[in-house]
């Protein structure tokens, strides 16, 4: 039987086209939230031209980063709030393609179409796109703030998909739910 490095490896075969990806930043609003720590506002633009939109909720400790992969418009402030309350720092990834990024393509017909037609465009497929956008960000954080704990991600759908294989790129990934 193939050991836990062998399985990995395995896997990682399957989306070929994941690897850490160039990008720049753009920061949009920093405020500090009393009495929590602070909140940032960025976007994410990867060489290909990937934006993807993020909020970091940081708090004054630095131990439990949680990442929240929101595929689908449906996280909430009190979601976030609540998360917030057991101590985590707070990671939101809206992907490449919707909500505020979805106004930059030059493309006018629905977001899925928008984000196939990019998919043939790059030779790519949709989870390593998501998947490089997810380790650009956790790259950023790690570059600018001291998160010394593990990584956990949370996702549904796309977004657990997304979230399983960037554990298989990121060590400090410990919990996918």
């Amino acid at each position: 039987t193939p050991n836990k490095a062998e399985l990995r490896m395995k896997l990682k075969s399957f989306f070929s086209n994941v690897y850490r990806d160039e990008y720049t930043v753009e920061i949009i609003d920093k405020r500090q939230i009393e009495p929590v720590g602070s909140k940032e506002t960025f976007r994410i633009c990867t060489v290909n031209n990937h934006d993807t939109y993020c909020e970091f909720h940081f708090r004054d400790n630095n131990d439990k980063l949680l990442v929240l992969l929101d595929m689908n418009g449906t996280l909430s402030e009190k979601d976030i709030s609540g998360y917030i309350g057991y101590g985590y720092n707070v990671l939101t990834i809206k992907p490449f393609g919707m909500y505020q990024t979805a106004g930059k393509s030059q493309f006018f017909y629905d977001v899925q179409s928008m984000v196939t037609h990019c998919i043939f465009a790059d030779s790519n497929d949709l989870v390593s796109i998501r998947t490089n956008e997810v380790l650009c960000c956790f790259d950023y954080i790690r570059n600018t703030r001291k998160i010394n704990g593990r990584i956990t991600v949370a996702g549904t759908g796309q977004g657990a998909l997304v979230s399983l294989v960037s554990g298989l790129y990121e060590d400090r990934i410990d919990k996918i739910v």
